[in-house]
This record gives C-alpha cells, sequence and structure tokens, in this order.
C-alpha cells in the first residue's frame, strides 16, 4: 500500500546519505518482501539452519541483483549482519530458484540441535560446498560478532563444507555464538557434550547449555533440561525441579515434554486420565512414543476399560511409522488374537507380515515369535531350520525368549541332535534374565533326572 511505499522511499533517501541500517533493511525487503525489525528474518534465517521452517523464497533476478548491492553497501561500512545475509545469498546458486539448503550432518544442524523444532525433518540430498564468497561474509561476519554467522561457520568447520574439516575451529565458533545467546548454538554445546561428538564428553557441561537454551524458553531444552535433573546426570538429582522445566516445555506443546509429563502422571503419580490426556496431546503431533504409550494403556487396562481394538489403533499408527516395537505389538496381537474380548480374530499372515518389519530392523522380540512361527508351524510350513535362524539372531543380541526357545530345540532334538547340557545352558541363561518358563524346564529336568 501507500504506506508501504513510503516507507521504502524513506529508506531509500537514508541510504543514499549512507545509513547503514537503511541500506541493510533495503537488501531484506528485495530478498525477502518484507522490512524486519528483528536481526534477520526468521524465514531467511532458516536458510542456514537456524530455525525449522524450510521457506520456498522464489527470487527474481532484478530483486536478487538489488537485495546485493543494498548488502554490500551496508557490508562497505562493517555492518556484520549485512555481511552475513550477504554469505545467505551467495550460497544460493541460482537466484531464480528457492533459497533452500539441505540439513547438515553436524550436531548443530536443524535436525539435531534447533530447540524450537518440535518435529525432525529428513534430509533429501547432501548440501553443495558453499561457495568461497559465501565463506568470506559469514567469516567476516563472524569475526564482527554475528552470531548467526558464528553458528553458520561452527556448521562450515564441523562438516568440510568449503573449508578445512576442523573441530577445533567448529567448537571455537559456536561457542562464541552461544556465549553471544545464541539458543541453538547453546542447544547444540548442550548436545555435543553430551554425545561426546566433536570432544570430550562432559556432562556437567552439557547441562549447563541446555540450562541456558531453557532459561530462554527453548521448549527442547526444557525437556533436555528436565530429563537430566530427572536421571542426575551432570547435575545433582532433583525431581521436583525437573517436573518444573519439563511442564514448561510441555505447556509450550514440545510432544516429547507432553509425553514425558504422561509417563511421569501414570508411573510416578498414578494419575492414569491425567497421563492420557498429555498422552493424547503428544500423540497429536505423530509422537511414536506417546502413540505406542497409549497403546499400552489399552492393552493393559491401565486407568481405561481394556480394550486391543483401540491398543491396535495406536499402536499400528507408530507400526505404520516403522517402529519396531510398534510393529511387533501388531504382530502379537493378529498373532494371538484378543484372548478376552474377541475384538480381533487371530491373522497369521498379517502377524507374519509385521514380525517381519521389526525383526529385520533387529528388533529380537520380533525374531523370536518369527522363529516361533516357523516352529509351530503357524500360518507357514514347519520348519525347523527356519525357526533356528531366527532364534539365533535373537541368542546373538542376549534374548532371553530366544535363548528358551534354542534351550527347547535341544531338549527335545527338534531339527538338532538332542544336546540336554546344551538346553541346561540356555535355560540358566534365559531363568537369569528372568524368564519363568525357563525355570520351570530347569525344574522339569531336574525331576527328571
Amino acid at each position: 500500500g501507500k504506506e508501504r511505499e513510503e516507507r521504502i522511499r524513506r529508506l531509500e533517501e537514508e541510504s543514499d546519505k549512507g545509513d547503514v541500517k537503511a541500506q541493510y533493511d533495503l537488501g531484506n525487503f528485495y530478498l525477502h518482501g518484507e522490512i524486519f525489525e528483528d536481526e534477520i528474518p526468521p524465514e531467511v534465517a532458516a536458510i542456514t539452519n537456524l530455525l525449522p521452517v524450510k521457506p520456498t523464497i522464489v527470487l527474481q533476478k532484478e530483486q536478487y541483483n538489488k537485495a546485493i548491492h543494498y548488502f554490500e553497501l551496508a557490508s562497505k561500512q562493517n555492518y556484520a549482519d549485512s555481511y552475513y545475509m550477504l554469505g545467505v545469498c551467495y550460497s544460493n546458486d541460482n537466484p531464480l530458484s528457492s533459497i533452500t539448503d539441505s540439513s547438515s550432518t553436524s550436531p548443530l544442524s536443524s535436525n539435531n540441535s534447533n530447540p524450537t523444532n518440535n518435529n525432525t525433518s529428513t534430509p533429501t540430498a547432501k548440501p553443495k560446498p558453499k561457495p568461497q564468497n559465501a565463506i568470506q561474509c559469514f567469516q567476516k561476519a563472524a569475526e564482527l560478532g554475528n552470531k548467526n554467522a558464528q553458528h553458520t561457520l561452527a556448521l562450515l568447520y564441523f562438516d568440510g563444507d568449503g573449508v578445512k574439516q576442523s573441530n577445533e575451529e567448529g567448537m571455537k565458533w559456536v561457542t562464541l555464538a552461544a556465549n553471544n545467546g545464541h539458543i541453538p548454538s547453546q542447544y547444540g554445546l548442550g548436545v555435543i557434550y553430551e554425545s561426546g561428538v566433536n570432544c570430550k564428553q562432559d556432562l556437567a557441561q552439557s547441562y549447563s547449555w541446555y540450562r541456558k537454551a531453557a532459561e530462554q524458553g527453548a521448549a527442547a531444552a526444557q525437556t533436555k533440561v528436565a530429563s537430566m535433573l530427572y536421571q542426575g546426570q551432570g547435575v545433582n538429582q532433583n525431581k521436583t525441579e525437573s517436573r518444573r522445566w519439563l511442564l514448561l516445555a510441555a505447556e509450550q506443546g514440545h510432544p516429547e515434554a507432553q509425553n514425558n509429563m504422561g509417563t511421569l502422571c501414570l508411573k510416578d503419580d498414578k494419575k492414569f486420565n491425567e497421563a492420557l490426556d498429555w498422552y493424547q496431546k503428544a500423540s497429536d503431533q505423530d509422537s511414536i512414543e506417546a502413540l505406542n504409550n497409549i497403546g499400552q494403556m489399552y492393552y493393559n487396562g491401565l486407568g481405561v476399560k481394556k480394550s486391543y481394538k483401540e491398543a491396535m489403533k495406536y499402536h499400528l499408527r507408530a507400526a505404520e511409522k516403522g517402529e519396531p516395537f510398534a510393529e511387533f505389538v501388531v504382530g502379537y496381537i493378529y498373532d494371538y488374537g484378543a484372548r478376552e474380548d474377541d475384538e480381533i480374530e487371530t491373522n497369521y499372515e498379517e502377524a507374519k507380515k509385521w514380525y517381519e518389519r521389526a525383526a529385520v530392523k533387529g528388533y529380537p522380540p520380533a525374531e523370536c515369535n518369527l522363529g516361533k512361527m516357523w516352529y509351530f508351524g503357524k500360518g507357514v510350513g514347519q520348519d525347523y531350520r527356519k525357526a533356528m535362524e531366527w532364534f539365533i539372531k535373537g541368542v546373538q543380541k542376549g534374548y532371553q525368549g530366544s535363548q528358551y526357545m534354542i534351550g527347547c530345540m535341544y531338549l527335545e532334538g527338534d531339527g538338532v541332535k538332542q544336546n540336554l547340557d546344551v538346553a541346561r545352558r540356555l535355560f540358566l541363561e534365559a531363568e537369569r534374565q528372568g524368564n519363568p518358563e525357563a525355570m520351570e524346564k530347569l525344574q522339569q529336568m531336574e525331576q527328571e533326572q
């Protein structure tokens, strides 16, 4: 409108007089079509993995060139923010295409460290190395104190993107950005020190950086602080303080925090209705953990009427996202049916399908139950060799159910030469891990001696 046109006219006049802020604002206007009061437009900051949004900014060549022109004018006066935005512009290979960037693999990338992000996204391609003129602009902006550029430079050094890979340089720049109050950098340092990636693990340092981001309102950081306080990791255990931080994050809509609040209400407080309410909020955001937790509440009748049909509904949603526990549970329900209310009929074909999906991911209970299908011939021809193959996969992971089943095969001589000593040893190992059927077999073997 007229008001907008008048503001642009005034900015152009001020720019002609050398006003650096006016030059910077005009650069942002031609890059993004808006004038922002904040240091960096949120959608533009997202280009360099600073925020979760991945914008589509389609530029005309004239717009792009004008943005470059005004950012260059401001940069000549050593305006740090303009150097940073020039780096963003130069990072875009084609000014007529969308300004976007694939996610970094660094712990600082938006997928790994963005504390404002409630959900994670999957990178579609490895980003091309940044052109040298972009890196030079990021370097200059970082040296002038621009925290977004410092964060970006850290990413480049950690990934070796257009520069020689250097964890030391990466740590230097991300620490500078974090000390300047940059929330993703503070959270990223929490991730780095917690995991020991790019540096020696230090849980006290991890907690300290998560806490700094949490105090600025970052929900993901508040969730991390709550978890470390609850477990006493890097800080003295304090469950009361943990709950306070967790509630702050949950009330901001962070799905992991909402799910964890549900678990606290369920296990610590025995408040089933509150637990279900929190789980529902997280499941509305497709939290796999919350979907499974609601499924288990219905499966076991915890605060709700037991219903395999309802349990299946929630576990199936998680299973369709490829989560192995959910895939196993769906397979189990189809395998054994709804034993109490016949809501779901036994379906060995579906059971096998879902067991296989979890088993190929290496989930031991699914490997074991898939082996049982071949062992007992449930929906398939009985085949001890195939059963043994699946049981061995579980035994290699130390799974007690598979140890028990191979013990049974050696006890009975099913597909193998009978060997009571091997059977006993397997039963002992399974019993040591709490398998009640193994205990019964050991007692039976003692009685028959």
